[in-house]
């Protein structure tokens, strides 16, 4: 037997693999087919669609511990990637944000 067999065989077994069935099953919207028809919806233009900023609200920061309901001390620790004070989002930008999706009125 060659180096060359050997590996197509240790190749197909990693494809067998791979096309086992996932541990957890996957929800019924987040197969291809019914996922790609939401995200259609989702972004048509209708009368009925809704911006999320009227529904959540602009979110000025991430606050760990609101969101785990635990506080760590590593949550309070503000690395560059954590510390949103310098970059945010200008009103010019929302409102060219809202005109391209179509929530400007």
């Amino acid at each position: 037997m060659s180096d060359r067999e050997s590996e197509s065989e240790s190749e197909e077994e990693s494809d067998d693999e791979s096309e086992r069935k996932p541990k957890k099953t996957v929800p019924l919207w987040a197969h291809k087919h019914n996922l790609m028809k939401a995200l259609d919806k989702q972004f048509e233009t209708s009368s009925t669609r809704l911006d999320p900023d009227e529904i959540f609200g602009e979110v000025l920061t991430c606050n760990l511990e609101e969101i785990f309901d635990k506080k760590k001390a590593r949550y309070q620790r503000r690395t560059s990637s954590g510390n949103w004070t310098k970059d945010h989002v200008t009103s010019m930008e929302k409102l060219s944000y809202k005109k391209v999706m179509g929530f400007d009125g």
